[in-house]
């Protein structure tokens, strides 16, 4: 059949799905195949539905991949866009096996019978498909272009001329679209990295190549994303690796990232003049598109997860700089300190070394929110490298380490002395000041409240910070408060997946905990507690320690059972 003829068949049939693109379609056909004979006899095969498929597949962004080379052809053509696709051709482009990789792309091959067919043809046909049944869109624009073959001459050939063509289609129709196209290796690594996040090789590829750019991103939570969404992550983030991009993907349906500033802004009560420095990212966040917004100023870092569709503030974490107002301030070193040569002298004692002996020795007093906590000394001597905790105003070795840096041998050491626990200070704005400076700057009433819990949390023996979690109107909070002055010092935020129940009280399932464990409150340190789901069953998570133990227990929120518990030493 002539290209005359075969052009005419697809108006013939495209006539009833999109006609008012036909036009464009046939304009854009690439003329340099006229001549080419397609045998296409009825009474010796099925009938084969790619004409409408061919109009439709302007409209859309499409995946074309080649996959790894089989016994059955030279070559494997891959179409990802979420439903996959594999098109193994041989040596004249012409298909000899097309099968669905996932259960979309399975959908999209239902009732067709491509084995023989032009792999352009073929292209067309389950692009088309996979417009009709709504995967690609004008909002879902980007494809990715996927070529395997042994000859890596061959692979890059046919991934520009997919991806031209590709290309040409979406200009024929005036449509603006991202194509993506790499030239991928068949190796078992690659199959390997497949099979474990249930992609496609072609999608694989392109997901280790973006990991390999930026290590913040993890290959699991790419994985169940459209090629569409993991190109606007790409282009977001500046992304440019093996993967050769033309166009751009569309973010018509996202709110943007001006408008996810502005959110986060609002939300955090800052004016866009004082902030000192801004960065944002898309991101993906348990499947749900979000902008990642952070920014700085003079007093606090602040961090948020935006619904990149809603503009829902998904979760926020604020942490203030030392010395900021409402913090509390860098306190000098006191004179009461023993200061850094009797620090130094002190580590030196407790490893047996003279200071002539050491190649390097640094001294330096380490701050908690602008509190003096300890003094730092390491050292190096005898091809072994020391690192002491020093207290501030007894001089006790509070913690050490060391390990060899070649040829030296590692002394044994004493077990760390420890300055005794002070009691509370008086000074101490206490647990319900704490809860309720928290409550109050998240807006939350305490009625609305399902679960709060409260500790004072120590460093080396001293009073640190008051740390306050609690859950209301579906969102989990987290605050850290001043002991003293009852500032915010920190605090994070994120939406709940805890259904609403008649549930007992988080001190309740404290008590039942410390009941099984045998121990008081004033004997455990380090409390933590939150609310979870496991299997549809709401449970507590309950961690503390005492002693030399660490203890964990999951109570269920609605009887008070113990479903486990564990102690480890």
């Amino acid at each position: 059949m002539e290209h005359e003829e075969l052009e005419r068949r697809i108006a013939q049939a495209a006539g009833h799905a999109v006609p008012d693109i036909l036009d464009k379609i046939l304009s854009a056909y690439d003329e340099q195949q006229k001549g080419e004979i397609i045998v296409m006899e009825r009474p010796k095969r099925k009938k084969i539905w790619i004409a409408p498929l061919a109009a439709m597949a302007a409209v859309l962004a499409l995946c074309v991949g080649l996959l790894g080379y089989n016994g059955q052809g030279r070559s494997v053509v891959m179409l990802d866009v979420n439903p996959s696709v594999a098109l193994t051709v041989n040596s004249r482009e012409r298909v000899t096996e097309a099968r669905g990789l996932n259960q979309e792309g399975i959908a999209v091959l239902e009732g067709m019978d491509l084995k023989g067919t032009e792999l352009g043809v073929a292209v067309n046909a389950v692009i088309g498909s996979m417009l009709q049944k709504g995967y690609v869109s004008e909002l879902q624009n980007a494809v990715l272009v996927s070529v395997t073959d042994k000859d890596a001459g061959k692979a890059a050939q046919l991934q520009t001329q997919v991806s031209e063509a590709i290309s040409g289609l979406f200009a024929g129709a005036r449509l603006e679209g991202a194509v993506l196209s790499q030239s991928v290796a068949d190796t078992e690594e690659l199959e390997q990295l497949a099979r474990s996040l249930n992609v496609s090789p072609g999608k694989a590829a392109l997901i280790s190549d973006m990991v390999g750019q930026d290590i913040s991103l993890e290959p699991e939570a790419l994985a169940p994303l459209s090629i569409h969404e993991i190109a606007l992550i790409s282009q977001s983030r500046h992304l440019a690796g093996s993967v050769t991009q033309n166009g751009t993907a569309s973010d018509r349906a996202y709110i943007g990232q001006e408008r996810a500033k502005e959110i986060a802004l609002a939300h955090a009560g800052v004016a866009a003049g004082d902030v000192m420095s801004w960065e944002i990212d898309l991101d993906s966040d348990h499947g749900v598109m979000v902008y990642e917004v952070e920014f700085s100023t003079g007093i606090a870092e602040y961090e948020y997860d935006i619904n990149a569709r809603t503009g829902e503030i998904v979760e926020y974490k604020v942490d203030r700089h030392p010395n900021a107002p409402g913090t509390t301030p860098v306190t000098p070193p006191a004179a009461g300190y023993i200061g850094e040569d009797a620090a130094k002298a002190a580590a030196l004692a407790a490893a047996g070394v003279r200071e002539s002996e050491t190649d390097f020795c640094n001294v330096h007093m380490d701050y908690d929110d602008g509190r003096p906590e300890k003094y730092e000394v390491e050292f190096t001597a005898k091809g072994v490298r020391y690192k002491y905790d020093i207290d501030l105003t007894t001089g006790a070795v509070l913690s050490q380490k060391a390990e060899t840096t070649g040829g030296g041998t590692v002394p044994p050491t004493a077990p760390p002395v420890t300055a005794p626990v002070d009691p509370p200070a008086s000074g101490l704005i206490g647990e319900d000041a704490a809860k309720a400076a928290a409550l109050k700057d998240a807006g939350v009433q305490e009625s609305d409240v399902r679960w709060c819990t409260v500790q004072l949390d120590y460093d080396d023996g001293r009073p640190e910070k008051y740390e306050v979690d609690f859950e209301a109107g579906g969102m989990e909070y987290e605050y850290k408060i001043a002991p003293t002055t009852g500032a915010v010092l920190s605090k994070e935020m994120e939406q709940s997946d805890v259904p609403t129940g008649n549930y007992i009280t988080a001190d309740a399932a404290k008590e039942i905990a410390l009941a099984h464990a045998g121990l008081t409150a004033s004997q455990i340190r380090e409390y933590e507690v939150n609310l979870d789901t496991d299997d549809g069953i709401v449970k507590y998570v309950i961690e503390f320690e005492s002693g030399i133990y660490d203890y964990e227990y999951e109570i269920d929120a609605v009887t008070g059972a113990i479903l486990e518990y564990e102690i480890d030493d």
